[in-house]
C-alpha cells in the first residue's frame, strides 16, 4: 500500500490568481500611460490609441479595452499589495501597503474624475459622471476588499498556502466587480460609440 507524502502541495490556483491580479494591474498601468500620458506629454489628444483599434477592430475591442483597464486597476490592491506583503514581514506594514494601494487607485479615479470636468465638451458631463461612478464602485469593490484582507494576512514559508483564505474571500468581490466593470464598460462602448 503506497503512503501518501506528509508534505502535501499547496494548490496551483491561489497563485495564478496572484499572476492574474498582477497581470491585470500591469495592464491597466500601461493602458493609462499609452492612452493619457504619453499624448499627454506629447501635446497630443488623449485616447487616440483606443479610438483607432476601435476603428481597426470594432466596438467589441473597445468594450474589452475599457473593461481590461478597470478590471486591472481594481486588481492593483490584490496583486501588487498581496505580492508585496510576502517581501514584508510586519503585519503592519502590509496593511499600510494595502492602503497605499487603495490610494493609488482613489487617486487614479480622482485624476479620471478632473479629466472629465474640464474637457473640452467631448463629454456629456451628467452621463460620463454616471459611467464614473459606476466604475468607481466596481473598482474599489474589490480593491477595499482586497486592503481587509491584507490587514491580517500572515505569509508562510510556502507562499501559495498563504494565498488560499485571502483568496477565497475575495472570489466574490472580484465576480461582483467584473460583472458591474463588464456592465458599465458595454454601456460606455454605446454612450461614447453611439452603438
Amino acid at each position: 500500500m503506497r503512503v501518501p507524502s506528509p508534505r502535501v502541495r499547496p494548490p496551483l490556483w491561489p497563485t495564478v490568481a496572484l499572476g492574474t491580479f498582477t497581470v491585470l494591474a500591469t495592464l491597466s498601468l500601461l493602458q493609462g500611460m499609452v492612452d493619457v500620458v504619453i499624448p499627454t506629454l506629447r501635446g497630443e489628444d488623449p485616447f487616440g490609441f483606443i479610438y483607432s483599434m476601435t476603428e481597426r477592430f470594432g466596438p467589441g475591442f473597445f468594450i474589452a479595452y475599457i473593461f481590461v483597464h478597470n478590471l486591472g486597476l481594481a486588481s492593483v490592491v490584490p496583486g501588487f499589495g498581496f505580492l508585496a506583503a510576502w517581501f514584508e514581514r510586519r503585519t503592519a506594514n502590509r496593511f499600510l501597503v494595502g492602503l497605499i494601494l487603495l490610494g493609488a487607485v482613489v487617486t487614479a479615479l480622482f485624476v479620471a474624475m478632473q479629466f472629465i470636468l474640464t474637457a473640452r465638451g467631448d463629454f456629456h458631463l451628467p452621463l460620463s459622471l454616471a459611467l464614473l461612478l459606476g466604475e468607481a464602485c466596481g473598482v474599489l469593490l474589490l480593491a477595499v476588499a482586497a486592503v481587509r484582507e491584507l490587514k491580517g494576512f500572515l505569509p508562510t514559508r510556502t507562499y501559495g498556502w498563504s494565498l488560499v483564505t485571502p483568496f477565497r474571500r475575495l472570489k466574490v468581490p472580484f465576480a461582483s466587480s467584473a460583472i458591474i466593470l463588464l456592465v458599465m464598460s458595454v454601456w460606455e462602448a454605446y454612450a461614447i460609440l453611439g452603438l
